[in-house]
C-alpha cells in the first residue's frame, strides 16, 4: 500500500493532480483531501468507472515530485531521483 509522506505541501506547479484518462481530463486541487472526492464526483457524473483511492495515489506518486513510500521503503519516483522541482511562486504569482 502506498503512503504519501507529506500531504500538507502542495506539489508544483499545479498542485495535487489526477488524470482521468477515460475523459481525457486532469483534475487538480491545492488541497490533497479534496482531490479524491472531486475525482469520484467527475467520474460519477460522466458515467465512467471510479478509480480506487489507491489508484489515484499510485498515479500521483508516479507523476508528481512527492515523497511516497511502499510500507517503509521509499518509492523510486521523481522525488527520490532528485529531478528538478518547478519554481515556487510567492504571493500573487511573484517569485
Amino acid at each position: 500500500m502506498l503512503y504519501i509522506r507529506d500531504t500538507g505541501t502542495v506539489p508544483n506547479p499545479h498542485g495535487w493532480c489526477y488524470e482521468i484518462s477515460a475523459l481525457n481530463i486532469t483534475k487538480c486541487t491545492r488541497n490533497y483531501v479534496l482531490l479524491y472526492p472531486m475525482v469520484v464526483e467527475v467520474c460519477k457524473s460522466n458515467g465512467v468507472p471510479i478509480p480506487s483511492e489507491e489508484d489515484v495515489k499510485k498515479q500521483m506518486c508516479e507523476r508528481l515530485r512527492i515523497p511516497c513510500y511502499e510500507g517503509t521503503v521509499p518509492l523510486v519516483n521523481k522525488f527520490t531521483l532528485m529531478t528538478p522541482a518547478a519554481p515556487r511562486l510567492g504571493c500573487c504569482g511573484r517569485r
